[in-house]
């Protein structure tokens, strides 16, 4: 394991879990004891209304990407969240306007993330967790060159999903090739498996004949409502029903992602 491990969570389609999975792992992994940032680099800021609901701050992803932006301390940009041992480095919605200068700058604004952020990150956190845009646009390969490794979400009924997969593995492989020869993809992640039916098990098997045995989490996300009701409530799911069974699976791969890397878990 790398210290201070960064992780990207991607993929080219919304709505596949990217959110759900940065929280909710995020929460589980600090349940291990660990010390974990979730960073929002999606201007949606779903995920910073999940952490920080209601919670003013000065100072944002926006800042971070901002070239203009002068000296900045990291620290004064990361805010605590309700579960001990979260750190949440939020974002505000008018962020999507820095994508053009970034891009001005050339591959200056693509490194823009790491230069700022990685020092930190590897030296104050056991994880960070990063929630990108349904894109594979600028903020992305800035975070992806700052990055360790990539998890990519797969909505187990979908196939634009299926295809946005694809299309990440292929940038993923490009930024390695291109800037970032650290950068590994970890695994796939099957979300929103309905159980009753045999169409998630038919996406694994599929993937499994293309990628190999080792291409994904054993743990799949079930479908489960109370995803909806925690994003609603502005809350994560470990708040509003610790039990749950989309709760225990986030749980489940938080511990089969410590073995992955070599770390036992702490806690049964």
């Amino acid at each position: 394991m790398t210290a201070g491990s960064i992780i990207s969570i991607v993929n080219h389609k919304g709505g596949v879990g990217k959110t759900t999975t940065a929280v909710s792992l995020g929460v589980a992994l600090a349940r291990e004891d660990l010390r974990v940032l979730v960073v929002d680099l999606d201007s949606q800021c779903n995920a910073t209304d999940m952490l920080l609901p209601g919670r003013a701050f000065e100072l944002s992803a926006f800042d971070v990407l901002n070239p203009a932006q002068g000296e900045l301390r990291p620290e004064d940009c990361v805010q605590p969240t309700e579960t001990p041992g979260l750190d949440c480095l939020p974002n505000r919605h008018d962020s999507i306007y820095l994508e053009p200068e970034l891009i001005a700058m050339g591959p200056e604004g693509f490194r823009l993330f790491r230069e700022r952020l990685q020092d930190f990150l590897r030296a104050r956190y056991d994880f960070t967790l990063i929630d990108n845009p349904p894109n594979l646009g600028t903020f992305v390969a800035g975070a992806l060159l700052a990055s360790d490794y990539a998890i990519v979400p797969c909505d187990a009924g979908s196939l634009a999903s299926l295809k946005g997969f694809s299309n990440a593995l292929d940038f993923i492989k490009e930024i390695r090739e291109n800037g970032n020869p650290g950068l590994r993809f970890l695994k796939g992640l099957i979300t929103r498996v309905d159980r009753r039916t045999s169409v998630w098990r038919t996406v694994i098997d599929e993937r499994t004949a293309e990628l190999g045995e080792d291409w994904v989490f054993r743990t799949v996300i079930p479908m489960n409502t109370d995803f909806q009701r925690a994003e609603h409530a502005g809350r994560t799911i470990f708040q509003v029903r610790p039990g749950a069974p989309g709760a225990r699976a986030y749980r489940e791969l938080a511990r089969e992602l410590l073995v992955i890397l070599g770390m036992a878990p702490r806690h049964s």
